[in-house]
């Protein structure tokens, strides 16, 4: 096993790659933000957007801009 390279290993057991499961997770945390289910301020991570059409919604989100080095540096952002 020492001698298999990460991905060989994530093969071998079927495993998912933390980058991966980083995306899912922050994929997860955006739509319970989005619908509401969790208690927290979409309005703090996102500046919505919403457009409803006859047949579908569309959710648009974008990053708030950054005029310092500290947010965006900062974990958040």
């Amino acid at each position: 096993m020492k001698m298999l390279s990460y991905h060989q290993r994530l093969a071998e057991f079927g495993l998912e790659s933390l980058e991966l499961k980083r995306l899912c997770s922050d994929l997860l945390f955006t739509y319970k933000l989005v619908l509401g289910i969790i208690n927290l301020k979409l309005s703090n991570f996102f500046i919505p957007n919403f457009h409803r059409n006859s047949c579908r919604r569309q959710y648009q989100l974008y990053l708030p801009t950054c005029k310092s080095s500290i947010r965006y540096n900062s974990y958040l952002y």
